[in-house]
């Protein structure tokens, strides 16, 4: 594409919302839970490049403006930085939700299907 485009309305709005909140914040790490250093929610791996021209990404734009974008499985939690803690992580049953990189989507909601016990 030869011009950056503006940021998606929709995810200018998300991102105002969004307004840095970070699971459990309510909470006080130590005491209430045992706090990990977490991955983070943007930039942990390199981003795709698209090659499309302005003009298919204004379509997508606008598409993602006029409609809901929903992810029918996605598994919404941050995880530890540290993979050998995350028994630990898990066991203490707080998983962090990523919010920011929620807010940066183009989702307008997610559900992932519980299996049945």
């Amino acid at each position: 594409m030869s011009t950056e485009l503006p940021l998606p309305a929709k995810t200018a709005r998300r991102l105002k919302l969004w307004d840095s909140y970070r699971s459990y914040q309510y909470l006080e790490a130590g005491e209430d839970y045992r706090a990990f250093e977490l991955a983070p929610a943007l930039g942990r791996v390199p981003g795709a490049a698209l090659e499309w021209s302005e003009e298919v990404e204004v379509r997508a734009r606008d598409f993602e403006e006029r409609h809901l974008v929903i992810s029918a499985h996605d598994h919404l939690s941050l995880r530890p930085a540290d993979p050998g803690d995350f028994a630990a992580y898990r066991r203490q049953g707080r998983e962090s939700i990523p919010y920011e990189g929620i807010a940066h989507s183009g989702w307008t909601s997610s559900s992932t299907a519980a299996r049945p016990r």
